[in-house]
């Protein structure tokens, strides 16, 4: 699909615009909407930040997403993280990623596991 969808969003919630998909799923699991998004690649837009992966699930109430598979990530400061697989807390914007790449001016990390806070990696 090439249209842009909105995945719904709790009003304090960042809007996070689908940009490409080639199916979506709506499930209930647990009585949580749950959101999968599998594409060559999916593409996802947020505020500046730019996400793709093969596979896409998000855990609305949870605001909890999930990306699998030739994950890239590029964050508002130009940051690129890329990761086999990459978990984002959407309520406190922390992360973890296995098998990642990090690139940013001056720098490059590469490691089988990272997670972070904010701008803080750990």
């Amino acid at each position: 699909m090439k249209k842009t969808l909105l995945l719904p969003a709790l009003a304090e919630e960042r809007v996070i615009k689908v940009l490409e998909a080639e199916r979506l799923e709506l499930r209930q699991e647990g009585g949580e909407e749950v959101y999968v998004l599998v594409g060559e690649p999916v593409r996802l837009e947020r505020e500046g930040e730019t996400l793709e992966a093969k596979r896409v699930v998000y855990f609305r109430e949870r605001r909890l997403l999930l990306l699998s598979e030739g994950v890239r990530y590029r964050d508002r400061e130009g940051r690129l993280i890329e990761a086999e697989e990459l978990q984002v807390d959407l309520a406190d914007e922390s992360f973890d990623a296995l098998e990642v790449r990090i690139e940013a001016e001056n720098l490059l990390l590469t490691g089988s596991a990272i997670n972070g806070t904010g701008n803080a990696l750990d």
